[in-house]
């Protein structure tokens, strides 16, 4: 295989002839030379290059001419039919251009409908061009998609303006039209309504509204709180005419107009002591006092809680245990106000003197006008 090379020192030129390095060009050493000129050399030594000043390369080896102009273009022929690298940057969009153009992003953006009605669209290059820039390439994708989303949106609200929006508003129901109908399906037809139901106008005429009733009326619950049913009533109270009771009926403060017929009066002894020879009597108690120490001088009877509506009559029986010495009441003490006592007969009773008798004290208390205690005593029981 024949190789060239070009020293570094005297610059010559060098051909492989297959066994050893002949130098060319520097006209010595048996070699060939270079020539530069229009004609061939006559009679060319072996590793003589010659190159024609037209631009082609010949070589003339062992005499042997090579004309290589029928193979390879020259550098004005060749820039009628290929590009420059500056021609082709300037016309077309490089690879890199291209692979930055997000085709996916922009065609997933667009609905079916939305492209029917981008191809529509036209460009606007002359119908002769065959190739296109990356600025055409661009501007009519974009111009594309645009028109498919306005198309798409077609001047929704902001918040209706995007799939995800659109599904929200529906509950997310991918069965929303079914919803709707089985919805529509339970509810009451409205000729079954008006053949079982009141209108409002004709309720308002005939009923009384919520408000209505609750100005004028009282709740069942309200009611409940205040006022006794029937029911309720006759169990827990006697009529008023001819009442009839049964067991232990307890009244306070009765009062009885006309005639008390009473077949048996059974009364609430009251058992009581002296303090300091007084005998505090509380009438709320009872109206008898028995009292089993005997007192050890006279004695004050305080009567407390005593009514004083008149004109009344109260009557307080106090039965006293005597010792040796018997004692009676001196004093008697009306609500805390010191009273005269009025003995029947003009005097005070003589006490009984023995030890265990009792000497029963009765007090009359008339409220009127003004107020009068008498007094009377049933001695030695």
């Amino acid at each position: 295989m024949a190789s060239a090379q070009i020293s570094e020192t005297t610059r010559p030129a060098y051909l492989w002839s297959g066994s050893e390095w002949i130098p060319i060009g520097d006209g010595g050493g048996g070699g060939g030379e270079i020539f530069y000129q229009s004609a061939s050399p006559s009679a060319p030594a072996v590793g003589t290059l010659w190159v024609d000043e037209d631009g082609t390369v010949e070589d003339d080896i062992a005499g042997i001419t090579h004309n290589h102009d029928s193979q390879y273009l020259s550098i004005s022929s060749a820039s009628n039919t290929y590009l420059t690298i500056n021609n082709a940057s300037a016309t077309y969009a490089s690879i890199v251009d291209l692979n930055n153009i997000d085709l996916t992003s922009t065609i997933n953006t667009a609905s079916a409908a939305a492209y029917a009605s981008a191809s529509a669209y036209t460009n606007s290059a002359s119908s002769s061009l065959v190739s296109y820039t990356n600025a055409q390439v661009s501007d009519g994708i974009n111009t594309a998609s645009a028109a498919a989303v306005t198309y798409l949106v077609n001047s929704a609200p902001s918040t209706l303006d995007t799939l995800n929006e659109l599904a929200t508003s529906l509950g997310n129901d991918v069965n929303f039209s079914t919803t709707v109908t089985n919805s529509l399906g339970s509810k009451l037809n409205i000729s079954t309504a008006s053949a079982t139901y009141l209108t409002q106008s004709d309720a308002i005429s005939t009923y009384l509204t919520q408000s209505s009733a609750s100005t004028t009326y009282l709740s069942q619950s309200s009611a409940s709180g205040l006022y006794l049913t029937t029911s309720n009533a006759s169990s827990s109270y006697a009529s008023i005419l001819s009442p009839s009771f049964s067991g232990s009926a307890n009244f306070a403060n009765a009062s009885v107009v006309g005639i008390l017929d009473v077949a048996e009066v059974r009364e609430v002894v009251v058992n009581n002591y002296f303090s300091t020879n007084v005998l505090t009597a509380n009438y709320n108690d009872g109206a008898i006092h028995y009292i089993a120490t005997a007192p050890n001088a006279n004695f004050t009877i305080s009567l407390t809680n005593v009514p004083t509506t008149t004109p009344k009559s109260i009557t307080m029986s106090f039965l006293v245990t005597q010792g040796a010495t018997g004692y009676i009441p001196t004093t008697f003490n009306l609500n805390g106000s010191s009273q005269t006592i009025r003995w029947v007969g003009g005097s005070a009773p003589t006490p009984t003197s023995s030890v265990g008798k009792i000497d029963i004290f009765n007090f009359t208390i008339i409220l009127s006008t003004s107020t009068i205690v008498i007094a009377s005593a049933n001695l030695n029981i």
